[in-house]
């Protein structure tokens, strides 16, 4: 059976380590590995993987550094309960998404407008997962914002304050 909800890419370019911290974040954040569910052991996880046990080991450190695995002596290696970790692991995550999504956007030639008006048309598309099952309180049913939109000191869209 499967004990990880993702797969190791071998022929990446990013070390192997980071990929399992990431697929282990991610599971995290979409609750697919739920706070308090025990991991697998290293050595569960390397064989599953088909991973060195030394580097999972060294993607179980950093995450225990990061507060996001917990080993308990004699238990094992459970994720974090802290809701604020997690909720810190889905922000990091979404921040770091949308910011390659914008660069690549912003590369095809996209003003900030442009990527507004493509994110509404295709999220209102047929058969595209609605990602906001809960509207915006700031947003009226159009989508229009009604109340001032968060920004930078320098008065610019708060998430758009980093030049592209």
């Amino acid at each position: 059976g499967k004990l990880l909800p993702f797969t190791i890419d071998f022929d990446s370019a990013v070390p192997i380590y980071l990929q399992l911290m990431d697929g282990i974040r991610f599971a995290v954040a979409r609750k697919s590995l739920p706070p308090g569910q025990r991991v697998p052991s290293v050595r569960e996880t390397a064989a599953e993987l088909h991973l060195s046990p030394t580097t999972v080991q060294r993607a179980y450190q950093e995450l225990e550094r990061e507060g996001i695995l917990v080993t308990k002596r004699g238990q094992g290696t459970f994720i974090t309960e802290d809701p604020e970790i997690i909720a810190a692991i889905r922000n990091q995550l979404a921040r770091s998404r949308t910011a390659r999504f914008l660069e690549e956007m912003a590369g095809l030639g996209f003003s900030l407008e442009e990527i507004i008006h493509l994110l509404r048309q295709t999220s209102s598309a047929p058969g595209v997962p609605n990602p906001d099952p809960h509207p915006n309180p700031n947003r009226n049913s159009s989508g229009q914002a009604t109340g001032p939109a968060p920004t930078d000191p320098a008065g610019n869209p708060a998430m758009f304050s980093r030049k592209l």
